[in-house]
């Protein structure tokens, strides 16, 4: 399994779906530009990420259309048949972590609440 870390700019808004088994599932999309060399001009790659569960809430409350990301997880090549019998396959950033990159701007952080817990901060969550 190929992991990977990819520092971009999100390309689109993030799409948060809920499957029938109540897990949620989010997508969106991200350009990362590399200059290979300096003979050489710059070069833009574009990712299809996807995010499960609770990351997944927590990215589609977090991030828009043009922040910049860092997104930590596994590469995976998904393949299937079209409906016309031609074989298609593309590969997504399955993320692990996804967390705003902070060269060029700043965030506010909030922690979550465990389910069932109180709203209070425990002593090691204020530092």
């Amino acid at each position: 399994m190929a992991r990977a870390s990819i520092t971009g700019n999100a390309t689109s808004d993030v799409e948060l779906k809920f499957l029938n088994s109540g897990v949620a599932v989010a997508n969106f999309s991200i350009a990362e530009s590399y200059k290979p060399s300096r003979d050489k001009d710059e070069e833009t790659y574009f990712w299809n990420v996807v995010v499960w569960n609770q990351l997944a809430e927590n990215v589609a409350e977090s991030v828009r259309k043009g922040q910049r990301v860092v997104v930590e997880g596994r590469l995976v090549q998904r393949t299937w048949t079209t409906e016309d019998d031609q074989k298609r396959s593309k590969v997504e950033l399955v993320a692990d972590s996804v967390g705003i990159e902070l060269r060029f701007g700043t965030a506010v952080y909030t922690k979550r609440a465990a389910q069932g817990a109180s709203s209070a901060p425990a002593d090691d969550d204020l530092f």
